[in-house]
Protein backbone atom coordinates (compact mmCIF):
# COMPACT_ATOMS: atom_id res chain seq x y z
CA UNK A 1 0.00 0.00 0.00
CA UNK A 2 1.59 3.23 -1.08
CA UNK A 3 2.11 6.36 1.25
CA UNK A 4 -1.28 8.07 -0.76
CA UNK A 5 -3.55 5.29 -0.30
CA UNK A 6 -2.66 4.60 3.99
CA UNK A 7 -5.63 4.88 5.59
CA UNK A 8 -6.23 7.43 8.31
CA UNK A 9 -8.20 4.94 10.57
CA UNK A 10 -8.75 1.07 10.90
CA UNK A 11 -11.85 -0.87 11.60
CA UNK A 12 -12.47 -2.43 14.53
CA UNK A 13 -11.35 -6.31 14.48
CA UNK A 14 -14.14 -8.45 13.24
CA UNK A 15 -13.69 -10.92 15.98
CA UNK A 16 -14.28 -8.33 18.97
CA UNK A 17 -18.07 -8.87 18.44
CA UNK A 18 -18.05 -12.32 19.15
CA UNK A 19 -15.68 -11.62 22.44
CA UNK A 20 -17.72 -13.52 25.32
CA UNK A 21 -15.88 -10.66 28.05
CA UNK A 22 -16.31 -7.79 26.64
CA UNK A 23 -19.62 -5.73 27.19
CA UNK A 24 -21.38 -3.22 24.66
CA UNK A 25 -19.91 -0.77 26.49
CA UNK A 26 -16.66 -1.64 25.72
CA UNK A 27 -16.70 -2.11 22.13
CA UNK A 28 -18.11 1.59 21.80
CA UNK A 29 -14.85 2.57 23.83
CA UNK A 30 -13.23 0.13 21.20
CA UNK A 31 -15.02 1.86 18.10
CA UNK A 32 -13.99 5.47 19.67
CA UNK A 33 -10.22 4.39 19.37
CA UNK A 34 -10.48 2.99 15.98
CA UNK A 35 -11.84 5.92 14.61
CA UNK A 36 -9.03 8.05 16.40
CA UNK A 37 -6.36 5.46 14.96
CA UNK A 38 -3.52 6.22 12.18
CA UNK A 39 -2.59 3.92 9.16
CA UNK A 40 -0.57 2.37 11.92
CA UNK A 41 -3.02 1.30 14.60
CA UNK A 42 -2.08 4.29 16.96
CA UNK A 43 -4.32 6.60 18.95
CA UNK A 44 -3.44 9.44 20.93
CA UNK A 45 -6.82 10.16 21.93
CA UNK A 46 -7.14 10.85 25.74
CA UNK A 47 -9.53 9.04 28.36
CA UNK A 48 -11.34 12.31 28.84
CA UNK A 49 -12.18 13.13 25.79
CA UNK A 50 -13.51 9.82 24.97
CA UNK A 51 -15.51 9.41 28.07
CA UNK A 52 -17.38 13.05 27.39
CA UNK A 53 -17.31 11.76 23.52
CA UNK A 54 -19.53 8.69 24.88
CA UNK A 55 -21.12 10.66 27.79
CA UNK A 56 -19.52 8.21 30.32
CA UNK A 57 -17.69 8.48 33.19
CA UNK A 58 -13.88 8.55 32.96
CA UNK A 59 -13.53 5.27 35.61
CA UNK A 60 -15.87 3.15 32.85
CA UNK A 61 -13.41 4.17 30.06
CA UNK A 62 -10.83 3.37 32.05
CA UNK A 63 -12.09 0.20 33.27
CA UNK A 64 -13.27 -0.42 29.28
CA UNK A 65 -9.44 -0.03 28.23
CA UNK A 66 -8.16 -2.70 31.09
CA UNK A 67 -10.75 -5.00 29.87
CA UNK A 68 -9.79 -4.64 26.25
CA UNK A 69 -5.56 -4.65 27.04
CA UNK A 70 -6.41 -8.00 29.13
CA UNK A 71 -8.97 -9.64 25.75
CA UNK A 72 -5.76 -8.67 23.86
CA UNK A 73 -7.97 -6.02 21.79
CA UNK A 74 -5.72 -3.49 22.69
CA UNK A 75 -1.98 -2.61 24.05
CA UNK A 76 -1.07 0.84 26.00
CA UNK A 77 2.08 2.78 26.32
CA UNK A 78 3.32 5.95 27.54
CA UNK A 79 4.22 8.49 24.92
CA UNK A 80 3.40 12.01 23.23
CA UNK A 81 1.52 13.24 20.88
CA UNK A 82 3.04 14.71 17.54
CA UNK A 83 1.84 18.30 18.04
CA UNK A 84 4.18 18.06 21.27
CA UNK A 85 1.70 17.88 23.92
CA UNK A 86 2.03 15.47 27.03
CA UNK A 87 -0.04 12.53 26.60
CA UNK A 88 -0.57 9.66 29.56
CA UNK A 89 -1.16 6.75 27.21
CA UNK A 90 -1.14 6.14 23.50
CA UNK A 91 -2.82 2.99 22.78
CA UNK A 92 -1.97 0.60 19.49
CA UNK A 93 -5.24 -1.47 17.90
CA UNK A 94 -4.48 -5.26 17.81
CA UNK A 95 -6.53 -7.24 14.67
CA UNK A 96 -6.46 -10.47 16.04
CA UNK A 97 -8.25 -11.05 12.94
CA UNK A 98 -5.37 -10.79 10.77
CA UNK A 99 -3.88 -13.30 9.23
CA UNK A 100 -0.33 -12.11 9.48
CA UNK A 101 1.20 -10.83 12.75
CA UNK A 102 1.89 -7.90 10.93
CA UNK A 103 -0.11 -4.85 12.17
CA UNK A 104 1.27 -1.76 10.59
CA UNK A 105 -0.68 -2.28 7.42
CA UNK A 106 -4.63 -3.15 8.53
CA UNK A 107 -5.90 -4.19 4.89
CA UNK A 108 -9.66 -2.98 4.41
CA UNK A 109 -12.20 -6.02 4.43
CA UNK A 110 -14.07 -7.42 1.78
CA UNK A 111 -17.38 -8.63 2.54
CA UNK A 112 -17.85 -9.76 -0.62
CA UNK A 113 -14.39 -12.09 0.03
CA UNK A 114 -15.12 -12.70 3.39
CA UNK A 115 -18.57 -14.35 2.51
CA UNK A 116 -17.03 -16.30 -0.67
CA UNK A 117 -14.61 -18.21 2.25
CA UNK A 118 -17.72 -19.48 4.01
CA UNK A 119 -18.91 -20.69 0.65
CA UNK A 120 -16.05 -22.15 0.04
CA UNK A 121 -15.97 -24.17 2.78
CA UNK A 122 -19.08 -25.55 2.47
CA UNK A 123 -17.95 -26.71 -0.91
CA UNK A 124 -15.18 -28.40 0.73
CA UNK A 125 -17.15 -30.34 3.29
CA UNK A 126 -18.85 -31.57 0.18
CA UNK A 127 -22.25 -29.84 0.99
CA UNK A 128 -22.23 -27.46 -2.06
CA UNK A 129 -23.59 -24.29 -2.43
CA UNK A 130 -26.88 -23.04 -0.23
CA UNK A 131 -29.76 -23.76 -2.44
CA UNK A 132 -31.68 -21.02 -0.28
CA UNK A 133 -31.10 -18.27 -2.04
CA UNK A 134 -33.28 -16.06 -1.63
CA UNK A 135 -33.46 -16.62 2.66
CA UNK A 136 -31.27 -14.78 5.54
CA UNK A 137 -29.78 -17.70 7.25
CA UNK A 138 -27.88 -15.78 9.99
CA UNK A 139 -24.98 -18.89 9.34
CA UNK A 140 -22.05 -18.02 11.22
CA UNK A 141 -19.01 -17.23 9.21
CA UNK A 142 -15.21 -18.70 8.95
CA UNK A 143 -13.95 -18.16 12.65
CA UNK A 144 -10.79 -17.26 13.50
CA UNK A 145 -9.12 -20.43 14.00
CA UNK A 146 -10.22 -21.36 10.81
CA UNK A 147 -7.91 -18.18 9.43
CA UNK A 148 -4.98 -19.45 10.59
CA UNK A 149 -5.74 -23.03 9.73
CA UNK A 150 -5.99 -21.62 5.76
CA UNK A 151 -3.27 -18.79 6.44
CA UNK A 152 -0.81 -21.96 8.04
CA UNK A 153 -1.76 -24.44 4.97
CA UNK A 154 -1.10 -21.51 1.87
CA UNK A 155 -4.17 -19.12 1.20
CA UNK A 156 -2.79 -19.44 -2.41
CA UNK A 157 -3.54 -22.82 -2.48
CA UNK A 158 -7.10 -23.16 -2.45
CA UNK A 159 -7.44 -22.09 -6.29
CA UNK A 160 -7.10 -25.40 -6.96
CA UNK A 161 -9.14 -27.20 -3.81
CA UNK A 162 -12.40 -25.71 -4.67
CA UNK A 163 -14.93 -25.58 -7.49
CA UNK A 164 -14.41 -22.80 -10.33
CA UNK A 165 -18.69 -22.15 -9.43
CA UNK A 166 -18.20 -21.37 -6.47
CA UNK A 167 -15.66 -18.24 -6.88
CA UNK A 168 -18.44 -16.91 -9.05
CA UNK A 169 -20.59 -16.68 -6.79
CA UNK A 170 -22.07 -13.31 -5.96
CA UNK A 171 -25.27 -13.29 -4.09
CA UNK A 172 -23.99 -14.39 -0.50
CA UNK A 173 -25.87 -14.81 2.42
CA UNK A 174 -23.65 -11.67 4.25
CA UNK A 175 -24.16 -9.48 1.12
CA UNK A 176 -27.92 -10.11 0.88
CA UNK A 177 -27.99 -9.65 4.57
CA UNK A 178 -25.67 -6.14 4.30
CA UNK A 179 -28.14 -5.02 1.17
CA UNK A 180 -30.81 -5.30 3.49
CA UNK A 181 -29.58 -3.20 6.41
CA UNK A 182 -28.71 -0.90 4.51
CA UNK A 183 -31.50 -0.66 2.74
CA UNK A 184 -33.69 -0.32 6.20
CA UNK A 185 -31.96 2.46 7.21
CA UNK A 186 -32.15 4.53 3.62
CA UNK A 187 -35.87 3.88 4.61
CA UNK A 188 -35.63 5.19 8.07
CA UNK A 189 -33.68 8.02 7.40
CA UNK A 190 -32.97 8.88 3.61
CA UNK A 191 -30.40 11.54 4.69
CA UNK A 192 -28.50 9.07 6.14
CA UNK A 193 -25.61 7.92 3.48
CA UNK A 194 -24.11 4.31 5.09
CA UNK A 195 -21.18 4.68 2.22
CA UNK A 196 -20.00 8.29 3.83
CA UNK A 197 -20.19 6.87 7.45
CA UNK A 198 -17.11 6.05 9.70
CA UNK A 199 -16.26 2.27 9.10
CA UNK A 200 -18.88 2.10 5.94
CA UNK A 201 -20.70 -1.57 6.36
CA UNK A 202 -17.88 -3.52 8.43
CA UNK A 203 -20.09 -3.41 11.57
CA UNK A 204 -22.65 -5.12 9.86
CA UNK A 205 -20.26 -7.96 9.46
CA UNK A 206 -20.06 -8.17 13.02
CA UNK A 207 -23.51 -8.34 13.68
CA UNK A 208 -24.20 -11.33 10.78
CA UNK A 209 -21.16 -13.13 12.59
CA UNK A 210 -22.79 -12.89 16.10
CA UNK A 211 -25.97 -14.17 14.84
CA UNK A 212 -28.17 -11.20 14.48
CA UNK A 213 -31.49 -11.71 12.79
CA UNK A 214 -32.62 -9.18 10.75
CA UNK A 215 -36.31 -8.96 11.37
CA UNK A 216 -36.25 -9.08 14.98
CA UNK A 217 -33.24 -7.84 15.70
CA UNK A 218 -31.56 -5.30 13.29
CA UNK A 219 -34.37 -3.66 12.25
CA UNK A 220 -36.24 -3.06 15.54
CA UNK A 221 -33.55 -1.82 17.26
CA UNK A 222 -32.31 0.45 14.34
CA UNK A 223 -35.65 2.11 14.22
CA UNK A 224 -35.83 2.59 17.39
CA UNK A 225 -32.00 4.24 18.05
CA UNK A 226 -33.14 6.82 14.82
CA UNK A 227 -36.35 7.38 16.64
CA UNK A 228 -34.17 8.45 19.89
CA UNK A 229 -30.93 9.66 18.55
CA UNK A 230 -30.65 13.72 19.02
CA UNK A 231 -28.05 13.90 15.82
CA UNK A 232 -27.48 11.75 12.85
CA UNK A 233 -25.12 8.39 13.67
CA UNK A 234 -21.93 9.29 12.57
CA UNK A 235 -20.81 5.49 12.05
CA UNK A 236 -22.78 2.09 11.71
CA UNK A 237 -21.32 1.37 15.63
CA UNK A 238 -23.98 3.95 16.82
CA UNK A 239 -26.29 1.10 16.75
CA UNK A 240 -24.51 -1.84 17.82
CA UNK A 241 -24.94 -2.09 21.52
CA UNK A 242 -28.86 -2.03 20.76
CA UNK A 243 -28.67 -4.86 18.23
CA UNK A 244 -26.75 -7.19 20.04
CA UNK A 245 -29.21 -6.17 23.56
CA UNK A 246 -31.63 -7.25 21.58
CA UNK A 247 -30.50 -10.30 20.11
CA UNK A 248 -29.42 -10.92 24.32
CA UNK A 249 -33.40 -10.88 25.58
CA UNK A 250 -34.26 -12.53 22.29
CA UNK A 251 -32.56 -15.52 22.72
CA UNK A 252 -32.66 -15.44 26.56
CA UNK A 253 -36.52 -15.34 26.38
CA UNK A 254 -36.55 -17.80 24.24
CA UNK A 255 -34.78 -20.42 26.20
CA UNK A 256 -37.15 -19.77 29.47
CA UNK A 257 -40.03 -20.16 26.58
CA UNK A 258 -38.99 -22.23 22.98
CA UNK A 259 -42.71 -21.06 22.10
CA UNK A 260 -41.73 -17.60 21.98
CA UNK A 261 -41.57 -15.46 19.31
CA UNK A 262 -40.82 -11.63 19.25
CA UNK A 263 -43.19 -10.71 16.26
CA UNK A 264 -45.97 -8.27 16.69
CA UNK A 265 -46.99 -9.25 13.28
CA UNK A 266 -48.12 -12.75 14.18
CA UNK A 267 -49.58 -11.27 17.48
CA UNK A 268 -51.90 -8.90 15.65
CA UNK A 269 -52.87 -11.77 13.32
CA UNK A 270 -53.53 -13.80 16.02
CA UNK A 271 -55.92 -11.27 18.15
CA UNK A 272 -57.64 -10.49 14.55
CA UNK A 273 -58.55 -13.89 14.53
CA UNK A 274 -59.75 -14.40 18.34
CA UNK A 275 -61.79 -10.80 17.93
CA UNK A 276 -63.45 -12.40 14.36
CA UNK A 277 -64.39 -15.80 16.13
CA UNK A 278 -65.85 -13.77 19.29
CA UNK A 279 -67.99 -11.77 17.06
CA UNK A 280 -69.35 -14.84 14.90
CA UNK A 281 -70.16 -16.41 18.14
CA UNK A 282 -72.14 -13.37 19.56
CA UNK A 283 -73.99 -13.71 16.09
CA UNK A 284 -74.55 -16.96 16.31
CA UNK A 285 -76.43 -16.48 20.01
CA UNK A 286 -78.47 -13.59 18.57
CA UNK A 287 -79.82 -15.78 15.49
CA UNK A 288 -80.37 -18.00 17.86
CA UNK A 289 -82.58 -16.62 20.51
CA UNK A 290 -84.64 -14.83 17.39
CA UNK A 291 -85.41 -18.13 15.67
CA UNK A 292 -86.41 -19.42 19.45
CA UNK A 293 -88.58 -16.34 19.70
CA UNK A 294 -89.89 -16.61 16.10
CA UNK A 295 -90.74 -20.25 17.09
CA UNK A 296 -92.49 -19.37 20.20
CA UNK A 297 -94.83 -16.53 18.25
CA UNK A 298 -93.08 -13.68 19.77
Amino acid sequence: MTAKKKRKWSYMPIGIFADPDLSPRDLQVMGVLCSSTNEYSICYRSQVKIAKLLRIGRTTVHRAIQKLIKAGWLEREGGKRKDGGSCSFIYRVINKDLLTADQADLFEPDLEEEAQRREEKRCENGRGLSTQADTYNNETIITIKDDDKAAASGANMRNARFPSHAKRQEDTPLKRYTNAVVSAIAELKPELDVARMSGGTNPIMGWFTVGCDLERDVKPAIAMVLERAPVLPRSLNYFTQAIISARKSRTEIAEINPRFVKDGGQAKVKRARELEASRRSCSNAIDELSAEFAAGGV
